[in-house]
């Protein structure tokens, strides 16, 4: 330990000055701690502040997706919804051009059937029609053969017409020479 000796000014004032240094580092110190103390509290009430809004978000964005889900899952529903009850009236329309095609091939076949009686009809009545033009066209071959002249009886004829013919042939150029002995006569008296 060191004796201070009052005799010395300049020691005792060195060490008062260090005492008021020391002292005035202390409650520098001392309010650096407490301003570091501060500063540590408000960084960590602002980090408390920092993760009870992050918890918040969390929360919020948390409660944004379940309200997402939510909506999505009410959009799913009333999409279904919707597809089942255009479902349905395509259905309803569908069966309802289906009856009417239905209907429609009923009568078709009715008139089918119709037309087939028809058609047998008609069948029966164009047979009775061609038994008769195979009898009339029977009677008039038998007609044609009574009544029209053969092959032989054509040369015949065309003989017969050809001894005509060569008669009268004879017979004109007899007048012919007539003719022309009467007109040397006559040619002759003059």
């Amino acid at each position: 330990m060191v004796v201070l000796a009052l005799s010395d000014g300049t020691t005792l004032a060195m060490w008062a000055v260090n005492l008021l240094v020391s002292g005035a580092i202390t409650i520098v110190l001392a309010r650096v701690a407490a301003s570091t103390n501060k500063l540590q509290r408000v960084e960590d009430d602002r980090d408390r502040k920092v993760a009870a809004a992050e918890q918040r978000l969390i929360q919020a964005a948390t409660e944004r997706e379940a309200r997402i889900n939510a909506a999505e899952a009410k959009l799913h529903e009333a999409t279904t919804k919707l597809i089942d009850e255009r479902f349905r009236a395509m259905t309803h329309e569908v069966k309802t051009h289906v009856q009417g095609l239905t209907g429609t091939l009923d009568l078709l076949k009715l008139q089918l059937e119709d037309g087939s009686k028809a058609v047998g009809e008609l069948y029966d009545v164009d047979h009775k029609i061609e038994l008769g033009v195979a009898s009339k066209i029977d009677q008039i071959k038998d007609y044609i053969r009574e009544k029209a002249a053969t092959k032989d009886d054509l040369k015949e004829h065309e003989r017969s017409v050809s001894a005509k013919f060569d008669r009268q042939g004879e017979q004109i150029s007899k007048l012919a020479t007539n003719v022309a002995v009467l007109a040397s006569k006559v040619e002759g008296g003059k």
